[in-house]
């Protein structure tokens, strides 16, 4: 399975668009700011198959997500549940209280990507045209490899 994972698009989903046109993902998943602009990839991919949570600017309160892909226990959130402006202490504990194997979150703008304790954290940074295109790529093939990519 193929996954690309998009956060903080801000109404400039068009770099996001020309990826996904290009990487052909089995699933998009956007972490939220601005869940509106998931109308224009579905207007130009109508049977992409998309997971998202709604972030801080998309006013809606706290939404989280977990789900299994490909076996492997996914936690998906914005992170501003979680203060990760201020690190990520609140988030791996949730992670942990989760039993999450990956974790995927935004709201900092900044790609991060670190594996601790058996558990993968990735932050995609933002494809919203503010600085670098940043997002991740996720693949099961059984095994799970998670990557940052920077769009050229």
């Amino acid at each position: 399975m193929h996954i690309l994972v998009f956060s903080d698009t801000h109404r400039r989903a068009s770099g996001m668009i020309r990826i996904l046109a290009d990487q052909k993902p089995d699933l998009l998943i956007h972490l939220g700011d601005l869940e509106s602009d998931l109308r224009d990839v579905r207007a130009v991919f109508p049977s992409l198959r998309i997971l998202s949570v709604p972030g801080n600017c998309d006013f809606v309160p706290g939404e989280v997500m977990e789900t299994v892909i490909g076996g492997f226990r996914f936690f998906l959130c914005h992170g501003h549940q979680y203060g990760v402006k201020s690190g990520l202490g609140r988030l791996k504990a949730e992670a942990k209280r989760r039993e999450a194997r990956v974790v995927l979150y935004g709201h900092t703008h900044v790609a991060h990507l670190e594996e601790e304790d058996g558990i993968t954290y990735l932050n995609p940074g933002t494809a919203s045209g503010f600085g670098k295109l940043t997002y991740g790529e996720i693949l099961i093939d059984p095994a799970l490899r998670v990557t940052l990519r920077e769009d050229a």
